[in-house]
């Protein structure tokens, strides 16, 4: 997602709905890649900076070479997986057993914050992930109650 070089920005992209379902919020900088036919993206005509945004969208050239977007390389999709650890960490906030959820979490999100985009996991074996979590934390309130 183009539009969504921080933290706030991106979250403000989402909505959660009183039953805790993730709904998509604002699609209108949303670029198509299509890999199989060489088609890869640039998001702004600006240099981009920070922790949250992914190595590739980073200008490669350093300070020497003043910013220009036609020799900005391109990238794909695997920018957004590198969001995911920070998004989240912002979701689950601080609240009673989020260090647990880290901690299940904490392979796949080494994972996605991995420099070379060609290495980081696919959205869906991210959501593997997360959906196998979830069932280990059902499990665990279940034995709770």
């Amino acid at each position: 997602m183009c539009d969504s070089n921080d933290i706030v920005k991106t979250l403000s992209q989402y909505l959660i709905t009183d039953d805790f379902h993730l709904v998509v919020n604002d699609l209108d900088a949303l670029p198509e890649v299509k890999l199989n036919e060489g088609e890869l993206i640039k998001c702004g005509r600006r240099e981009l900076f920070g922790d949250f945004v992914a190595p590739e969208q980073l200008w490669p050239y350093g300070d020497s070479h003043a910013f220009n977007e036609e020799e900005m390389p391109a990238y794909d999709e695997m920018i957004d997986i590198w969001r995911i650890p920070n998004v989240v960490d912002k979701l689950l906030g601080r609240v009673h057993n989020s260090n647990y959820v880290r901690r299940l979490l904490l392979g796949i999100h080494e994972s996605c914050k991995q420099e070379n985009p060609e290495v980081r996991p696919t959205a869906t074996e991210v959501l593997e992930v997360f959906l196998n979590v979830q069932k280990i934390i059902r499990a665990g309130i279940r034995k709770d109650l």
